[in-house]
């Protein structure tokens, strides 16, 4: 079989998981226990090294891969609580390779996003980072973004603005906040934001809130979290529209399931693979996800997504699959990507639960990316 990235290539970008800690307790994140409101027992509290970020992402391999771009997020944890997120972006700017960072942008302090912002606008790469803003208040952005502070976003993201760095206003359409999108386009203009990003997905509202008749449509489900006080709020999750027939689509999968087209593998077409924060490599962050609940299966608080079956590709967590033990090349050309490969192809019986999902039935989430907005 042909290897995942096609005969002798290599990534050629990368989604880098800095840490898998964070300041914040966002009730849909996936290190949000649905069982316990606090931290899910996925979260290690592990930061990927500086060192072995500069082994492994080093000159000779950036040339041989011809390397053009680091997304900085994760499936966990924000990058800007790395301890040495300067020294990393640092190393990819002047080795000039692009790069996009997500945060929710309430962590550190103005001058350190003057200092990133200064950085990254003297070099010549494609750079930007996303704030995650969703409303034009405190009150309404800490509904869903626990533990952050709208205001201090603010103030960061224009520090790090007017030291020359190019900045992503992303708002996450809820019930809660969707009356405010107007207005936060507008803010984002005025603020100097380079692009406004609108994401439809998951809506949220508090449970006890809602009649029976509104809980009931669509599809639904529920979160916990558990605010810093210990105290446990319960939400009622609604998915709305074409986001809910994708997930009753998508939760159809069975032992039996064919999927008789070719499914469009998005990390394959874009030449890129996932790091998480332990540093086990992945093609995707949903594969990393998914096979994180399997590797927790048994414990009480995890719901494991979708069983093990004939098909599903074993995954060594050891060394084998680790960046910590083995370089890049050896790791994405072993036997799990090229059997993901595999299950890809069209005729294929149960292929893995996030190809299924998110790549065959995009049932995740839908992004609205709204044309570049200028003041």
């Amino acid at each position: 079989m042909t290897p995942f990235y096609g005969n002798s290539r290599l990534p050629s970008s990368v989604h880098l998981e800095l840490t898998d800690r964070c300041n914040a307790g966002c009730p849909l994140c996936s290190r949000t226990s649905r069982a316990t409101g606090g931290a899910s027992v996925f979260v290690k509290n592990a930061d990927l090294s500086l060192k072995t970020i500069r082994q492994r992402f080093c000159q000779k391999f950036i040339r041989r891969s011809q390397f053009k771009y680091v997304h900085l997020c994760g499936n966990y944890g924000d990058p800007l609580v790395h301890p040495q997120l300067f020294e990393v972006v640092e190393h990819f700017a002047s080795n000039r390779v692009g790069l996009g960072i997500a945060t929710n942008g309430s962590v550190r302090k103005p001058r350190f996003w003057k200092q990133l912002g200064k950085l990254l606008a003297s070099h010549n790469i494609k750079s930007k980072v996303t704030f995650g803003l969703d409303g034009v208040d405190h009150k309404t952005h800490e509904t869903y973004r626990k533990f952050t502070h709208f205001e201090k976003i603010l103030e960061n993201a224009q520090a790090f603005i007017r030291a020359g760095g190019v900045a992503r206003w992303q708002f996450i359409v809820f019930d809660h906040n969707k009356h405010q999108i107007d207005r936060a386009r507008e803010m984002a203009v005025r603020l100097g934001f380079q692009s406004f990003k609108l994401q439809v997905g998951n809506r949220i509202r508090p449970g006890s809130g809602e009649d029976a008749s509104e809980r009931d449509r669509g599809y639904g489900a529920s979160a916990t979290i558990q605010d810093r006080t210990g105290r446990k709020v319960v939400y009622g999750i609604r998915l709305g529209g074409r986001l809910a027939a994708a997930t009753r689509k998508a939760h159809q999968y069975s032992p039996d399931t064919v999927v008789e087209d070719v499914i469009p593998c998005k990390v394959k077409a874009e030449n890129s693979f996932f790091v998480s924060a332990e540093g086990f490599v992945f093609p995707c962050c949903w594969t990393a996800l998914h096979y994180n609940r399997l590797r927790h299966a048994n414990h009480p608080d995890v719901e494991e997504t979708a069983p093990w079956t004939d098909t599903t590709p074993h995954y060594a967590w050891s060394e084998e699959t680790n960046i910590y033990y083995r370089p890049i090349a050896k790791i994405v050309t072993n036997g799990f990507f090229t059997e993901i490969d595999h299950l890809l192809q069209p005729g294929r019986k149960v292929p893995i639960w996030p190809c299924f999902k998110t790549c065959y039935h995009n049932a995740n989430k839908e992004v609205l990316e709204l044309a570049d907005i200028q003041p």
